[in-house]
């Protein structure tokens, strides 16, 4: 797709017609807003880095919700191993002593 707009713009193609089919790919979550921010620009004369920074900035944003998102599914998969793997020390440090101790007082 780079190749292409980049072609089509180094034969002086407005940049609308250039990006006008990467801008509608709406399986390529980076080139789509890419491609529509700059034809956005170039019909409003707005400049393309204010454009360009908030994709950044959405894209950095959506990255650190993904990576939270992850960092909770481990903290909750994980639960349940570390339980099992401290519930045999519970019972020996915790309850066996109590019931030692309740049966020694029975018996003795």
């Amino acid at each position: 797709m780079r190749t292409s707009v980049a072609g089509l713009r180094a034969l002086s193609l407005a940049a609308s017609r250039a990006w006008s089919g990467p801008a509608q790919v709406s399986a390529d979550p980076v080139l789509g807003p890419v491609g529509r921010a700059i034809v956005r620009a170039e019909d409003t004369g707005a400049p393309v880095a204010d454009s360009l920074q908030h994709l950044v900035d959405d894209l950095q944003r959506d990255r650190v919700i993904d990576t939270e998102d992850v960092a909770r599914r481990v903290a909750v998969r994980s639960a349940v191993p570390m339980g099992l793997c401290f519930l045999p020390a519970f019972v020996l440090v915790g309850v066996t002593p109590t019931v030692v101790g309740a049966f020694s007082t029975l018996l003795g």
